[in-house]
């Protein structure tokens, strides 16, 4: 489990930097102007990808800092990911959960910031499991805001599909 886990999150590194790589053409211009629908800027779009992974990542240590009986990952969790890797392929927009909240994106921003911070995310994601000890690979630790209590694989998942779903938004805006 354990090393499938580290092979998903080494997939995630390179879909990050692969993105952080196609950003990397574009102008501050570019990068901050907000489309003319009045959404985010792909500067912005690419900021909450980082606070949400940044995000999950802090509340997984909090957890974990205090002990805790967790529930092994079973069928419901798997069940309650694929919905929500459903929803987030599908083209319905949803509101961001109030962890996620939009006002707290900049309106201009640095790329060379972002990319940096993102990168230590990345890399302190590699840590976490690395470190993990090998009874909490099978566990439901995290909590997602709408999907409730899902394993590391489903986490990954979430997080593969969420950068997915926004690096679309990310190039329309720069479009």
């Amino acid at each position: 489990m354990k090393n499938r886990i580290i092979a998903k999150n080494r997939q995630l590194d390179a879909l990050v930097q692969s993105l952080l790589d196609d950003m990397a053409g574009f102008s501050a211009g570019q990068l901050n102007r907000k489309p003319a629908d009045g959404g985010w800027s792909a500067m912005q779009t690419a900021h909450h990808l980082l606070l949400a992974e940044e995000g999950s990542l802090k509340y997984l240590y909090k957890k974990l800092s205090a002990p805790a009986e967790f529930k092994r990952v079973g069928l419901s969790e798997t069940w309650r990911s694929i919905l929500l890797q459903l929803s987030l392929i599908s083209p319905i927009k949803f509101k961001s959960p109030p962890a996620a909240n939009p006002e707290i994106l900049p309106e201009n921003a640095s790329f060379d910031e972002l990319r940096g911070r993102w990168l230590g995310v990345r890399e302190a994601w590699g840590q976490f499991f690395e470190q993990l000890p090998d009874e909490l690979f099978d566990k439901a630790v995290y909590r997602h805001p709408r999907a409730g209590r899902l394993g590391f694989l489903h986490t990954l998942g979430f997080l593969k599909t969420h950068l997915k779903r926004h690096r679309k938004q990310i190039f329309k805006a720069l479009a």
